[in-house]
C-alpha cells in the first residue's frame, strides 16, 4: 500500500471522502465486498453536499486517487444486504 501523508489526509477529508478511505481500507484488508445495511433516515429537508454540482467529479476523483495511493483497485462488487428480519416475512 502507497503511503498516505498527513497532509494528503487532510486534503482527502476536505473533499468529502472518508467513508470511501474506510471503504478501501476495509476492502484491502479483507478482500471482502461491502454490505449495504438499511437505516431509519430522517429527511431534514436540507439538500446537502450532494447537491453540489461538482459532487459527483470530486468523488470520482476520490475513488482515482485512493486506487493510486494503493496501487490497486481494492474494491468489490456485491449485492448483498442487510435487512431487519423483524420487518420481513422471510422468516
Amino acid at each position: 500500500m502507497g503511503k498516505i501523508t498527513k497532509k494528503s489526509k487532510l486534503e482527502l477529508a476536505k473533499r468529502n471522502c472518508e467513508d470511501i478511505a474506510m471503504a478501501f481500507l476495509v476492502a484491502n484488508e479483507t478482500g471482502a465486498p461491502p454490505i449495504w445495511v438499511k437505516g431509519k433516515i430522517i429527511e431534514m429537508g436540507s439538500s446537502g453536499i450532494s447537491s453540489l454540482g461538482s459532487h459527483n467529479e470530486r468523488r470520482t476523483k476520490c475513488l482515482d486517487d485512493f486506487a493510486s495511493v494503493y496501487g490497486h483497485m481494492p474494491l468489490v462488487s456485491t449485492n448483498v444486504k442487510a435487512i431487519d428480519s423483524r420487518s420481513t416475512w422471510l422468516w
